[in-house]
């Protein structure tokens, strides 16, 4: 009785440690694919058993010795052994395709009919490519080498495959002969490393165009610095120019000191206080302040006092007739001196608070409301039409009013803008597209706003769903009682 060995499957050891060479010195690539890395060598384990068991078919020295013994091993059981890897595994003879696993036709989308037979010029995106990877190919091969290559690929609908490939000849000495390739998928790799190096130049040149930005705004902000200066020497010199200026001016011009008393006013102070200049001249400031901003201004004339300029500061003052003005100040110390310019500012902060009540009213109004541009351009959208019709605020001010209103066709826009510059105002109903792509009824109230020659229209929007829902009903009850009057 006859004992088979390992010598009896493996005779061909060249080719098993050539294919053991590629199993435990492939690439490390776990930096990219650390999961395909580790299929990869357990397909080189793999192939190294399939290839081990073609070769005792082809080694003279074996073929008789097996002949009786492995008989039960045929092509049909190779080719078993060779579609059981999770990744590529094809057999290749003078480049023609003799045998390829489902792995490879999954990637390439081919069928195995038409790929066997064929050159492997099939699977390359360029005569060019092809060649490349021949040649490197062919080079390492001859010196007794495991071809390990990148390569593009391309699916059989004409998509890039990036691919990393890894042949190993069954005779090196038969060249090119009968050639044995494992391939990985690693398009997905590889584009993640495109999309990097992108971002990082893109990155490298953001980084540039901010440092020229802001070397060019240190020298504005310096250049304006400088020239500030420079006028606030000549103005301290020359007497009779800040007369002139004191006297014009319609800012509140005031000299003081750090202990709280005006030294020097204009006759600015005397619209806006109701005090006249010769009585707030004897007074300290302080004696003006609303006590509520006494800390802040006391802070203020702190760090005034360390010559640091104090902006935008703003305090209340009381007036003769015992109401009191905001006062934003804008100073700048000198010594013990403080030159500083200020403005009333209560009418501007009442009309904010107007503006922002008004806002708020609108932004949560219950209709929808829209402001509609000159070409269309939705400008402002509230709460309740972004909610109605499904979109975020950016969403809407990207849109015109045609995406909106399907009854609303481009080509009667300029008629209607005539319409209404004549009219000044328009109600009518109309539907609403929302996001999802149903409609909803709305009774539209529009009217014309000239802004500064520019054709602005707001337009309050009602949900009328439920009232047509309601009519509708009508309109079938009406129809059913007519019907049962004409039959009775």
């Amino acid at each position: 009785m006859h004992f088979f060995t390992m010598k009896d499957f493996f005779p061909n050891r060249s080719l098993i440690s050539r294919f053991a060479y590629l199993f435990f010195n492939f690439p490390d690539y776990t930096y990219l694919f650390p999961i395909q890395y580790h299929k990869y060598r357990v397909i080189a384990l793999q192939f190294i058993l399939t290839a081990s068991f073609i070769s005792s078919f082809a080694h003279p020295s074996q073929q008789e010795k097996t002949a009786d013994s492995l008989s039960v091993i045929n092509k049909a059981f190779i080719e078993k052994i060779i579609t059981v890897p999770p990744g590529g595994i094809g057999v290749v003879s003078d480049r023609v395709l003799t045998e390829v696993n489902d792995y490879i036709l999954n990637l390439t989308g081919y069928s195995r009919d038409e790929l066997i037979g064929q050159s492997t010029r099939i699977f390359y995106p360029s005569d060019e490519e092809y060649s490349r990877v021949g040649h490197e190919i062919q080079r390492q091969i001859q010196h007794n080498k495991t071809v390990t290559i990148d390569a593009k690929w391309q699916h059989k609908s004409g998509d890039i495959i990036y691919v990393m490939l890894a042949y190993v000849a069954a005779d090196p000495d038969d060249s090119p002969g009968i050639v044995f390739f494992t391939v990985l998928d690693v398009t997905e790799s590889r584009l993640a490393g495109y999309a990097l190096e992108k971002r990082s130049r893109m990155f490298l040149v953001g980084l540039i165009v901010f440092v020229i930005i802001l070397a060019l705004l240190i020298f504005i902000l310096s250049s304006a610095l400088h020239r500030r200066k420079k006028a606030e020497k000549e103005l301290q010199a020359k007497s009779q120019e800040l007369e002139l200026f004191f006297s014009s001016a319609l800012d509140l011009l005031c000299i003081a000191d750090t202990n709280g008393n005006f030294i020097r006013v204009n006759k600015e102070w005397e619209r806006v206080l109701g005090y006249s200049t010769a009585e707030l001249q004897k007074g300290k400031f302080f004696d003006y302040v609303h006590p509520d901003d006494i800390q802040a201004t006391l802070d203020a004339i702190a760090s005034l006092s360390e010559q640091k300029e104090v902006l935008n500061f703003i305090n209340r003052y009381r007036c003769k007739d015992g109401s009191y003005r905001y006062i934003e100040w804008r100073s700048s110390p000198h010594g013990e001196l403080i030159y500083a310019a200020a403005r009333d500012i209560t009418k501007s902060k009442e009309e904010k608070e107007r503006l922002l009540k008004t806002q708020f009213a609108m932004d949560r109004a219950r209709d929808s409301i829209l402001w509609v541009g000159d070409d269309g351009s939705l400008v402002y959208a509230n709460d309740s039409a972004c909610s109605s019709m499904g979109y975020t605020r950016e969403e809407l001010l990207k849109m015109k009013v045609f995406d909106i209103d399907p009854d609303f066709p481009v080509e009667n826009w300029e008629q209607h803008k005539k319409d209404m510059r004549k009219l000044g105002s328009m109600s009518f109903e109309s539907r609403h597209c929302a996001k999802d792509g149903h409609f909803i009824p709305v009774e539209v109230s529009t009217n014309y706003f000239n802004y500064d020659d520019k054709y602005l229209a707001c337009a309050f929007d009602r949900d009328i769903t439920d009232r047509k829902k309601v009519e509708g009903e009508l309109r079938k009850a009406e129809q059913q009682y007519r019907a049962l009057v004409e039959n009775s």
